[in-house]
């Protein structure tokens, strides 16, 4: 279901309560310490992977500027926040104005019919990663918090993302491929968790305002 929380200020702690709108229903939703002001965020809770279309209607899915989304999100509800972000799946600007996505409570697993085509072929993740291109150029997005599960982060998956500002990772993500936030030109903030032993190639090319990062524990 959907709802709308309207917690206000959380800064110091971790979990925050959520109300559904059409039921009352009442949910503690976990959030990482960075997130202090949860005010006016669409919540949405994905508990069948694959049905995100679903649970936000055609009339506001392309002017939510924050969403918190938990659950379960295949392919096809990776579609659905790229369109949010201002991307289709072969990669046609939208109207979409999503400027902050918490995916922190979401499980990554594998399905759906595809999230982007390109060169051919059509990307998917799988279970605990997020695959190639996931949020390429994806122009509208300023915050995005990863799933705190996810293994993995594709090639190219922020690259161009030209208003990116800050991405948080929380400590279990393994690896990332190449050229993960290339060309992210206003990105000032990441964290590369101590899980995470081994940067590829052009993670941070053309990141021209990132203004500091903690590589000591990768090889």
């Amino acid at each position: 279901g959907t709802g709308l929380i309207t917690a206000g200020n959380i800064e110091g702690q971790a979990t925050v309560t959520a109300s559904y709108i059409s039921t009352g229903k009442t949910v503690s939703v976990d959030c990482p310490v960075s997130v202090v002001d949860v005010s006016d965020f669409k919540f949405v809770n994905v508990a069948v992977a694959g049905t995100l279309s679903k649970l936000i209607s055609e009339d506001e899915i392309l002017d939510i500027k924050k969403l918190i989304v938990l659950g379960n999100l295949n392919s096809n509800d990776i579609r659905v926040l790229r369109k949010m972000a201002g991307r289709d799946e072969y990669g046609n600007l939208t109207a979409g104005s999503l400027e902050i996505l918490n995916m922190f409570n979401t499980k990554i697993v594998s399905g759906g019919e595809g999230y982007y085509y390109r060169d051919n072929y059509w990307r998917n993740v799988s279970d605990n990663n997020l695959g190639q291109d996931v949020f390429r150029e994806c122009n509208t997005l300023k915050k995005v918090v990863l799933p705190s599960s996810l293994r993995n982060l594709g090639h190219y998956a922020f690259y161009g993302c030209q208003n990116l500002e800050e991405v948080v990772i929380s400590d279990g993500l393994v690896g990332t491929d190449y050229y993960v936030f290339q060309n992210c030109r206003k990105l000032t903030t990441v964290n590369i968790p101590s899980s995470v032993t081994t940067l590829y190639g052009y993670t941070f090319y053309g990141c021209s305002n990132l203004k500091s990062i903690d590589l000591s524990t990768i090889d």
